[in-house]
């Protein structure tokens, strides 16, 4: 009888060990999913587009226009955080209906950031503005940088939907007058997190 006790309890020590185990494997098989997606990371600092204007700015994953006409990228930097040699601005119409927009070419953004700025001649409010396939506002950012900067602000935003296309833009006095750089987007890392978990089931599978 305690020869059965101690086999029973043997054997519960073992399931619970390899229970906990499996919990902290799929702990860092989640950690790793979720580094290897920030790792892959869309972004662009447009230093390898050529000076000059565009209708849009293409890349594989995103495609960046204006919808008053065209973006000029140009070598001017007011400060950090833009960064490097280049960055763009719009027509500069001072319209306030003026909107830089980014439209997804690739599915399951959930995470966007832009940073924009300008000389320090005037206040602007900045916003980011992000929408879904269909065009409903699924988060948003608003700054204000003060006219005392030389410089600019990141401003970003996260969301539990997909992403398909974001505005960024400034507002009164000056819209449309400042400069943005270092644009990026993040995919959802549920799709590493599955990958991962059903690697961890084969594992389980084959330890039975």
């Amino acid at each position: 009888m305690k020869k059965q006790k101690k086999v029973q309890m043997k054997s519960g020590s073992k399931k619970m060990l390899m229970k906990l185990n499996l919990i902290a494997l799929l702990i860092i098989v989640t950690l790793v999913a979720c580094m290897a997606t920030t790792a892959n990371a869309y972004s662009t600092g447009f230093e390898d587009i050529v000076y000059g204007s565009y209708s849009t700015i293409d890349y594989s994953w995103v495609s960046f226009s204006n919808n008053m006409g065209n973006l000029n990228v140009v070598d001017s930097i007011p400060g950090p955080p833009l960064s490097g040699i280049h960055s763009v601005i719009g027509p500069n119409t001072w319209n306030s209906q003026e909107r830089n927009i980014a439209n997804f070419l690739v599915s399951g953004i959930r995470q966007v950031s832009v940073v924009m700025g300008d000389y320090d001649a005037d206040q602007d409010p900045l916003y980011l503005e992000a929408y879904n396939s269909s065009n409903v506002l699924v988060g948003s950012d608003y700054q204000v940088l003060a006219s005392h900067i030389y410089g600019g602000l990141t401003l970003s935003v996260a969301t539990a939907q997909d992403i398909s296309y974001v505005h960024f833009y400034s507002g009164q006095p000056y819209p449309g007058s400042v400069f943005f750089d270092n644009f990026s987007a993040v995919p959802e890392p549920a799709t590493m997190v599955m990958l991962g978990i059903g690697g961890l089931a084969a594992i389980r599978r084959r330890k039975k």
